[in-house]
């Protein structure tokens, strides 16, 4: 299955990060941790949530779907524990964590594996649906005022709205800084478990113009390599593809090696002429 990258804003408070920390670990025991440059993380759901303080920040939805029911149970015995408010609804629980995002969780049906579902508000509805369809080969539902996209086992569910929340917004001055550090500091959501041949297809479907900046490796040759870029769909929203030499690393890795100072070495990355393609 494919990991899916959520990184939003979060309330800047006392503490946030570490109180963030310790309620996904204790809730959830997620591979959880707070990085050098003050962002938190935590690995659940085949989901990797990143968080960033912020003065602006807004509580966001965090929808996860295909749970099994023994998890929830588990879920729901350690919200009790630690005092959790929280609610059953007829097909889940839900509650709130640190940070009051709504974090709602909805037993398996069909589902092979837990996924996300963002939901989002799109300005165009008929123009996101061709270009899922055109830039990812994503299926979709759609009725008259929204549109269902299956993004590599998550779901993207979009609602017709004459606008897009700013925190999601690439303004001029976030795309320069973007395209200059290779950071991209607002909102932004995609897949980060790519395979090479994957990441090298898709890449390949967007014009240079397309891209906030052209393929990046990072950690050549080493266990943590991997190449990446972001786009924008029609409605704005920054996507991230993500390539991972090893996509089942751990976030304490990741952080013993930011404490050991290790360089993080990046430089441009250009797909070879004739590389392997691959139906995705």
């Amino acid at each position: 299955s494919y990991t899916f990258h959520y990184a939003i804003n979060i309330q800047a408070s006392e503490n946030i990060l570490q109180r963030m920390n310790d309620f996904y670990q204790n809730i959830f025991k997620a591979d959880a941790s707070i990085n050098k440059n003050a962002h938190g993380f935590a690995n659940i759901f085949n989901t990797l949530l990143a968080f960033e303080p912020s003065l602006k920040a807004r509580p966001s939805n965090l929808n996860f779907f295909g749970i099994p029911l023994e998890t929830l149970r588990e879920i729901e015995a350690r919200c009790q524990e630690q005092e959790i408010t929280y609610e059953r609804t007829s097909q889940g629980i839900v509650f709130r964590d640190p940070s009051q995002n709504l974090i709602e969780l909805t037993a398996a049906e069909n589902e092979t594996s837990p996924g996300f579902r963002a939901v989002l508000e799109a300005t165009e509805l008929d123009a996101t649906e061709r270009y899922y369809r055109e830039k990812f080969n994503c299926l979709s539902k759609r009725t008259n005022n929204s549109l269902e996209v299956d993004y590599y086992g998550h779901k993207l569910q979009f609602f017709a709205h004459h606008d897009i929340a700013s925190e999601f917004q690439l303004t001029n001055d976030v795309l320069e800084r973007a395209k200059k550090t290779h950071l991209i500091s607002t909102q932004h959501f995609g897949v980060v478990s790519f395979s090479k041949d994957e990441i090298n297809t898709l890449v390949n479907r967007f014009s240079k113009d397309e891209l906030v900046f052209q393929p990046e490796i990072a950690n050549k040759g080493k266990e943590h390599e991997q190449i990446y870029t972001f786009t924008k769909d029609p409605n704005g929203y920054v996507l991230e593809l993500r390539y991972l030499k090893n996509p089942n690393f751990k976030l304490k890795d990741v952080e013993k090696m930011a404490q050991q100072n290790e360089e993080v070495v990046k430089e441009p990355y250009t797909f070879k002429a004739g590389a392997k393609s691959c139906k995705i």
